[in-house]
């Protein structure tokens, strides 16, 4: 798996100005940590998954986010959110 780490400049509206990205070996996104605001700067970690094709645009139709471990690893309880994607449209 690749990471990615990115500090987002001041001028850049964002939920977390430090955000860590994971791409497989395919390409696509598998994982998100961030530290979101809107929990006081928690740690979070998004898992990606499901990946579907709509309109010619792959996206993952399901998301899951866990707490962080300080350690990088994360709990898969409890659930702080869950999203699910149905169906999407790009014009």
């Amino acid at each position: 798996m690749r990471r990615l780490e990115v500090i987002f400049p001041d001028h850049i509206a964002t939920h977390s100005k430090r955000q860590i990205f994971y791409y497989n070996e395919l390409g696509p996104l598998a994982r998100h940590d961030y530290w979101p605001d809107v929990l006081a700067g928690t740690p979070a970690v998004q898992i990606a998954t499901e990946y579907q094709s709509f309109s010619g645009i792959k996206m993952a139709t399901k998301r899951r986010i866990y707490p962080l471990n300080p350690d990088n690893s994360y709990l898969t309880d409890p659930l702080l959110v869950s999203i699910d994607i149905l169906a999407a449209n790009f014009v």
